[in-house]
């Protein structure tokens, strides 16, 4: 092999070397380029997060509102409950002094719809609760189920009969009630069947409940 031929192959072989070394230092350089973005970009997201995390939840209010229903906040969000409406009825048909005689026996109207029933019944006992009762549809099994068994304890009370089995049986199926009542998820549910309840109870008892331990308040009628 001549000298040309040997210089020229070396000198081939040294550009290949060259070439190389200039390839890979210049991807070296895009790999070091891209590692550094990408932990710029990390401390950015860490940086939006951390002070996402400092600020208060801006409060903006509910969202529109819709025929039927109302916004509740819990904690950082809005829930939406239905409204429970209130009977239409005048002021004036609540007694203003409560009523401890015989009570009267809605037959008809406590087997066509029993939250009716017991409206009507709180009304003639001027008991505080008629002002809570919702306007359950006829209907809505389980709150008739509810209104027909605190109706027919009461007036089985106001005639003087709590020593038969009819009235021990409502006794027991209240137990039943109430543990039916407590393990319902929905809260604006489980709220309006235990206002149903609330026939049985004094006002300042569930002021004690619903106000000073839950703070929930009391919705009022007209």
């Amino acid at each position: 092999m001549n000298r040309k031929v040997k210089w020229g192959l070396g000198a081939f072989i040294i550009l290949i070397i060259v070439v190389a070394a200039v390839i890979l230092i210049r991807d070296q350089a895009k790999l070091r380029q891209m590692e550094a973005d990408l932990e710029a970009a990390k401390q950015k997201v860490e940086e939006l997060n951390s002070k996402k995390q400092e600020q208060p939840i801006a409060d903006n209010g509910p969202p529109p509102a819709e025929p039927g229903f109302k916004w509740v906040r819990h904690g950082d969000h809005w829930d939406k409950v239905p409204i429970a409406e209130p009977h239409q009825h005048n002021p004036q048909e609540v007694p203003v002094t409560t009523y401890d005689g015989p009570l009267t026996y809605h037959e008809e109207l406590l087997e066509t719809h029993p939250v009716e029933a017991l409206y009507q019944q709180t009304l003639e006992r001027g008991h505080w609760s008629s002002r809570h009762i919702p306007p359950f549809p006829p209907d809505d099994q389980e709150a008739a189920w509810v209104a027909r068994n605190y109706y027919l304890k009461r007036y089985y009370r106001s005639i003087g009969q709590t020593d038969t089995p009819e009235y021990q049986k409502l006794l027991e199926e209240s137990d039943t009630i109430r543990r039916t009542i407590r393990n319902i998820e929905d809260w604006a549910r489980r709220m309006d069947l235990r206002r149903i309840t609330w026939t049985n109870l004094n006002e300042e008892t569930v002021w004690e409940w619903y106000i000073h331990d839950t703070h929930f308040n009391l919705p009022f009628r007209p």
